[in-house]
């Protein structure tokens, strides 16, 4: 599978798991807002390899002077890798396209199956600020700046 054909392929999957959900799509990025937080997923390929990453962010109403869409710039961010389960191939084994010893349809059924189990109701708990100060709180790997810290009530 080429590289153009495996992310129109992700493109579709992502739409279909999200949109159902409230997620519009903006180019790589699938957002939501609400009167207080936006979420977001985005689609990152990657510059060294024919691999992709889920990065996962959200952004907090109060804290941004305007309508911010550039995941790098929200107020949470982490590599939806942290959510993989460890039971099965990780999200970021399954996005790396040039590991071939997985048939091409299984390969988008764990991704469909990851987006499903893990994205959406991660992505759902922290549309509201008491999921997502839980979130921030209980992940300390999960990138916080430090005015949502301080916004969250969470300690540095």
């Amino acid at each position: 599978m080429d590289s153009s054909s495996a992310k129109k392929r992700l493109v579709t999957l992502i739409t279909n798991e999200l949109t159902p959900t409230g997620f519009a799509r903006f180019g790589k990025t699938w957002i939501r807002h609400n009167q207080e937080i936006t979420g977001a997923l985005n689609l990152q390929k990657s510059n060294f390899g024919f691999q992709y990453y889920f990065n996962l962010a959200f952004n907090i109403s109060k804290l941004s002077s305007g309508d911010v869409t550039k995941v790098e710039q929200f107020h949470v961010w982490l590599r939806a890798d942290y959510l993989s389960n460890f039971d099965g191939p990780t999200i970021a084994e399954l996005l790396n396209f040039e590991s071939s010893d997985m048939p091409v349809d299984k390969r988008f059924n764990e991704i469909r199956v990851f987006l499903q189990s893990r994205v959406v109701s991660f992505l759902n708990t922290g549309m509201e600020l008491d999921g997502l100060r839980k979130i921030a709180a209980d992940h300390k790997s999960i990138a916080v700046r430090l005015k949502a810290r301080e916004y969250l009530g969470i300690a540095s």
